[in-house]
């Protein structure tokens, strides 16, 4: 039995990778905290039971404005909003953190909920409509895959991590890419 739960998640995964053409990569645990070791941490954002989601969306304006267009800022917002959202309506003890590479931005939201279910997974990802819960329009996900460049989801039962990524606009990755010469000399 246990070996077919892991056909049929790899088969489920890869599906979902498929299906969003390379856009929703589902990954293990391990895979995605590896991933988290290897990116250097840029700001850390409390997500707290009585703040709203629009203070944590000025929060990220105010840290992301320098790295992206305005249009990229605004998917941004929109991209943190569904996540925390969903964090708040089906998990508890979310953390969001603001990552750097040097050319891309990954948005981090952490829970501690009970995660997507296998069989969910295929649904909650790529069906528009689709949610557990029942006061949600299941929007989430569309609005996730819509506007970041790629979206990285690990899920278990001791909760999930999203990673939205977003491309840097280039003027700031050249700029990057000079200060960092600029060090080593």
């Amino acid at each position: 039995m246990a070996e077919g739960n892991f056909i049929s998640r790899r088969h489920i995964k890869d599906f979902i990778r498929l299906a969003s053409k390379e856009k929703i990569i589902i990954l293990e645990k391990q895979e995605i905290e590896y991933m988290l070791i290897k990116s250097e941490l840029y700001k850390e954002i409390p997500v707290l039971k009585n703040m709203s989601i629009s203070s944590i969306r000025k929060t990220t304006e105010e840290n992301l404005q320098p790295f992206l267009t305005e249009e990229s800022l605004h998917g941004v917002l929109l991209v943190i909003s569904e996540m925390l959202s969903n964090c708040l309506k089906h998990a508890k003890d979310p953390e969001y953190t603001i990552r750097m590479m040097a050319d891309k931005i990954w948005c981090v939201v952490v829970d501690r909920g009970y995660g997507i279910l296998v069989h969910d997974l295929g649904k909650a990802t790529l069906n528009t409509g689709f949610s557990t819960a029942q006061e949600s329009l299941g929007g989430g996900f569309t609005i996730i895959q819509n506007y970041a460049d790629k979206v990285y989801l690990a899920t278990n039962v001791e909760g999930t991590t999203v990673i939205a990524e977003f491309n840097k606009k280039k003027e700031q990755i050249q700029e990057d890419m000079r200060e960092s010469l600029e060090r080593k000399e």
